[in-house]
């Protein structure tokens, strides 16, 4: 692909750049749900079962890697035999009691009925945590309650979230106290071995792949952020900067647009929740913010390869994974073959580099559900726990997958990146002598006019902020 516009100095003097044709494999298949293949009608269960049995040989190969392969692995069901002396290994899925946690059947049931302006007054809290939590080990036939002390470890119950699989290492407590009679002592948590990790490829040239998230338009989108955005643009496409630049530029040869590109404020909650009847003649605020996005990506599709995922904003469904979003809501950039709508999460590879991304709705259901603050923190956790969003379906909406839980790491990516943060961040997560992911969040546009470029050669970024045109 040639850039669309060359830096001319003079009559005589015309430049042009090539940018390089490199195949994209997308591997998000698992993440795609045909209409014929969503049935709502099946139990969340199943999900809990099929996340057990793909990390339990995983947790087990960690036990025995750190205890030695005599190490003592019993079943949850083993327990009321067991000499309350004797420490053992069981195996299982966290759950964790949470009194802050929205609780559907109280809020309709009689005796707690609300109305919907109560609803909307109820404050959203930024953390749905307190220090009366409990941490529950479950598998298929049993549960124990576990019981975290001072003493034993430095474990709190508020580092975890519900739904990660886990060893625990510990004994059983029979007395019948208030400290912790009649649970499991923990003693020491395992975390899934890690996965395999495709090696990467060497590269000798240095091409470039761009990230935008949280562009947020919306009808009052202000005249700064789309100046900026249009200046990202151009520069991207190679339409702004001078010919230094637009021999960099020529290096990119993918964006990837990773969700929110419509504001929250498009999504009217008294709208949704009004009779169709009553607002058939009141055009959703939406339609002018989705014109806009057409446009922009009309103009970023006529010089490069486009990947755009939804967000927990975009008109597209809310529970995980979400699905690509419909190609008829852009009839101008929907003309060009290089518009691509891709799910959240997205997984593609790019010149051997394997790439794991999602909008952010998942790192933000951790940190809520836990006293993890630092996004950064929050990704090397789901790398540790080996699973991309643990917390479906328990506070985070997902299909009811009956075949198997398309959450589970089952490869270690190269690239683990998320969207819609308040800051940009890069780090390389070493996980083995051989293995490194390079963790990365991006800043939402919206605030911070920030680009970020990865080079797949050192595999590192850059972010470029535009509200100014400076590097």
């Amino acid at each position: 692909m040639t850039l669309l516009t060359n830096f001319q100095e003079d009559d005589d003097c015309k430049v042009s750049f090539k940018r390089n044709e490199i195949e994209t494999s997308d591997k998000s298949n698992q993440f795609v749900l045909p209409s014929h293949k969503r049935e709502y009608q099946k139990q969340y269960f199943h999900i809990y079962r099929q996340r057990l049995e793909a990390l339990r040989e995983r947790v087990a190969n960690t036990v025995r890697k750190e205890l030695g392969s005599q190490a003592n692995i019993r079943s949850l069901s083993d327990l009321d035999n067991i000499d309350p002396n004797e420490q053992i290994v069981v195996i299982g899925t966290l759950f964790k009691t949470q009194n802050l946690k929205p609780n559907i059947l109280k809020e309709v049931g009689e005796e707690n009925a609300i109305t919907n302006e109560e609803v909307e007054e109820r404050p959203i809290l930024d953390k749905q945590i307190d220090e009366t939590d409990e941490l529950v080990l479950e598998d298929e036939l049993q549960r124990a309650r576990l019981h975290f002390t001072e003493t034993d470890t430095d474990l709190k119950v508020d580092q975890f979230v519900t739904g990660i699989v886990c060893g625990i290492l510990g004994c059983m407590n029979k007395n019948e106290s208030s400290d912790g009679g009649g649970k499991f002592r923990v003693k020491k948590v395992f975390m899934p071995d890690y996965p395999i990790q495709i090696p990467g490829q060497k590269l000798t040239s240095e091409p470039q792949i761009a990230f935008i998230s949280g562009i947020e338009l919306s009808g009052a989108t202000s005249a700064n952020s789309l100046g900026a955005l249009e200046l990202a643009s151009s520069w991207i496409i190679g339409e702004a900067g001078d010919v230094t630049d637009q021999e960099e530029n020529a290096k990119i040869i993918k964006l990837v647009i990773a969700g929110n590109s419509l504001s929250s404020e498009t999504r009217d909650k008294k709208i949704l929740s009004t009779a169709k009847y009553l607002t058939s003649g009141q055009e959703a605020s939406s339609v002018n913010a989705v014109n806009v996005l057409d446009g922009i990506l009309q103009e970023f599709s006529s010089g490069i390869d486009v990947d755009l995922m939804p967000g927990e904003n975009d008109p597209a469904n809310q529970i995980m994974p979400q699905q690509p979003l419909h190609c008829c809501l852009f009839p101008k950039a929907g003309k060009f073959k290089t518009l691509k709508m891709v799910p959240n999460p997205y997984m593609f590879e790019v010149c051997g580099v394997n790439f794991l991304g999602t909008s952010g709705q998942n790192l933000e259901d951790v940190m809520k559900n836990s006293n993890i603050s630092d996004p950064m923190e929050a990704l090397e956790c789901l790398v540790r726990w080996s699973h991309l969003a643990p917390t479906c379906p328990d506070t985070l909406g997902c299909f009811p997958f009956d075949g198997k839980d398309p959450f589970v790491l089952e490869t270690l990516p190269h690239v683990f990146f998320v969207g819609n943060q308040a800051k940009f961040a890069q780090k390389k997560l070493k996980v083995d002598d051989d293995k490194e992911v390079l963790l990365v969040t991006l800043p939402k546009f919206s605030s911070s006019s920030t680009v970020v470029l990865l080079n797949l050669q050192s595999l590192q970024c850059q972010p470029l902020i535009f509200s100014h045109f400076t590097k």
